[in-house]
């Protein structure tokens, strides 16, 4: 199977994965703060995002493994596969002890220290534990059956795992709460989605991957470059879920959930956004490895026109319809008001974009492993978050972290257009700014026609409908745009597009 089919087939699982996780992420909180409040919900998004900090132990690893398989896949050197994976399952079972050890420690200090109101602090600390089970379970089974996967362009076997897991975890959710059981009895019921997506994995691996041997002896310097990948790794995470843990320390668990209401519509954005990057980094990895660069700057360059063209249209629709959606999220909830806040969606919206608009950049380091040469980069980004947020949290609240989130997001957008131009020959900055602008002014060209012919919203159906009208507009505009600037890069995506459809 070629690249190009490859790319497609996961694009096209990741695509209905994103989906079903968007959809699902919109449902459980919404039901969370229906039948539990915006405390408790708070309370959920502030221990899941302390929970994934922990996860932090294992920076780095996933992705030295990946590419160190990435050549023995490529050679078809069993030996060499065999040595990888089994150095990763040694490292991620250690991994998994230190996991757990962390989890007790945090439910301990976190139980004693956050209040909430119709919780006892046993309840608290059990919750912790409970919501940890998910991380350690990946720790013990799932993490080295996803870096063969991924690093062998085969990510849709996890997408599939992922819906199911997913959509059980949803519905225990929603009949455990319907039930009115216990928060903690809810979390206990609903990993039970973790063991079934652990079952399908380790059910297909023993299937497809007959030749794979977990107890051939490890080759730990493959991962030797993981301690390169672990900084990068902590400061992604630390940008990720900084401005939890400050909306958490600086404000209180209802702003919280508020946060993360918020967040749920740009976080599943940026999601969509991802697939049409899912699995090209293992395939940009190969080339790379194989020092074609004829071959790399011409497949870059169709990436950033297709890649930018679909985000252009998906932030244009966003853009129009986050808080006309907003509005019939929180309607019916008994704290309503709290929710509608139109400045901090558009904050939101500017941060998720700016962090959207550097994807193939990010993709691209990844691809090459240059995790060390971007360390002071990372570092600078971290800190403008981290410091911003403190100096502007305690007076600008939720504004101020998403300012600071934003000044930190343009600093790294700026820096990796530079740094990919200096890293790669015959990638240069031009191309990427010209991509860049025109995403801004096409984004902002829908949002200002939309501003003077608004849009029915009474409900779901409308806003979908509504939806759809915004969609037309923005691929018509786009289109248009592609015909004027870029004639040549959409006819050679329409010629690699015949290509696979002929190849089926």
């Amino acid at each position: 199977m070629n690249r190009t089919k490859k790319f497609a087939l996961n694009a096209t699982f990741s695509a209905i994965q994103q989906v079903v996780v968007m959809i699902v992420g919109l449902i459980t909180p919404r039901v969370m703060l229906q039948f539990y409040g915006s405390e408790i919900n708070g309370l959920v998004a502030s221990i899941t995002q302390f929970i994934s900090y922990i996860s932090l132990i294992e920076a780095g690893l996933s992705g030295a493994a990946v590419y160190s398989l990435y050549k023995p896949l490529a050679e078809h050197d069993v030996k060499g596969i065999n040595g990888v994976v089994s150095a990763a399952k040694r490292t991620y079972t250690r991994l998994g002890y230190v996991f757990t050890g962390l989890t007790l420690v945090l439910a301990a200090i976190y139980a004693s220290i956050v209040t909430v109101q119709g919780l006892s602090i046993q309840e608290i600390f059990f919750l912790i534990l409970v919501m940890g089970v998910s991380g350690a379970m990946e720790f013990f089974t799932m993490a080295k059956y996803r870096v063969l996967f991924t690093a062998d362009q085969k990510q849709y076997i996890l997408s599939i795992c992922t819906m199911v897991g997913v959509v059980l975890n949803m519905v225990l959710i929603v009949l455990c709460a319907v039930l009115h059981l216990n928060i903690v009895w809810l979390k206990v019921i609903a990993t039970l989605s973790v063991f079934v997506r652990s079952a399908i994995l380790a059910g297909y691996m023993r299937k497809r991957y007959k030749y794979v041997n977990f107890k051939e002896k490890p080759n730990m310097r493959a991962l030797d470059k993981r301690w390169d990948a672990l900084y990068m790794q902590i400061l992604w995470n630390l940008e990720s879920g900084a401005p939890i843990i400050l909306a958490t320390v600086f404000t209180n668990m209802v702003q919280v959930s508020i946060y993360s209401v918020y967040n749920l519509v740009i976080y599943g954005i940026n999601n969509v956004v991802a697939i049409f990057l899912s699995g090209l980094s293992a395939a940009f990895g190969e080339i790379i490895v194989m020092g074609n660069r004829e071959q790399l700057k011409k497949v870059y360059s169709q990436l950033l026109f297709a890649f930018y063209s679909i985000l252009t249209v998906l932030y244009a629709v966003t853009g129009v319809m986050y808080m006309p959606f907003m509005r019939n999220y929180v309607a019916n909830l008994s704290d309503s008001q709290l929710y509608i806040v139109p400045t901090l969606a558009l904050l939101f919206f500017i941060n998720g974009l700016l962090h959207a608009v550097q994807t193939p950049q990010g993709m691209m380091t990844i691809a090459a492993g240059m995790y060390r040469e971007t360390r002071i980069q990372n570092s600078i980004q971290a800190g403008i978050l981290v410091f911003g947020g403190i100096l502007l949290a305690p007076f600008l609240g939720l504004h101020g972290i998403l300012l600071a989130a934003i000044s930190a997001n343009l600093f790294r957008l700026i820096d990796y257009i530079i740094f990919i131009s200096r890293k790669f020959e015959g990638i240069g900055m031009k191309e990427t700014i010209l991509h860049v602008i025109r995403v801004m002014v096409q984004v902002g060209v829908v949002y200002a026609i939309f501003w003077f012919v608004p849009l029915p919203n009474n409900g779901y159906l409308e806003w979908a409908l509504s939806a759809l009208i915004v969609l037309a507009v923005s691929a018509a505009i786009v289109l248009l745009s592609a015909v004027i600037f870029n004639r040549k890069d959409l006819k050679n995506l329409f010629t690699r597009l015949k290509l696979l459809v002929r190849r089926g």
